[in-house]
């Protein structure tokens, strides 16, 4: 008797193979645009906060100049109110 006779040839087809490798790749692509969506938010938000300390610093608001746009005007009363003491009687 051989002695390789019990050793037989993989029975499963090389696309399984290939299907794994191109699921790894799909993956680790997935994750690293994941990553760098993340540190580009963070990045964002970093700097906006940096922009917002600057412009307290300077005009002593917090609201920043794209900000005061989407809003729109105040009204008069929330203009005057922010400034002064609001008194109720």
């Amino acid at each position: 008797m051989n002695s390789t006779t019990h050793m037989s040839p993989p029975r499963d087809s090389g696309w399984l193979g290939v299907f794994s490798n191109a699921l790894v790749w799909l993956l680790l692509a997935t994750a690293g645009l994941l990553l760098m969506w993340f540190v580009a938010v963070l990045n964002d938000v970093t700097q906006r906060g940096e922009q917002r300390r600057l412009q307290q610093r300077t005009t002593g608001s917090l609201i920043l100049a794209d900000e005061a746009a989407r809003r729109g005007p105040l009204p008069a009363a929330v203009l005057t109110a922010s400034n002064e003491k609001l008194i109720t009687r």
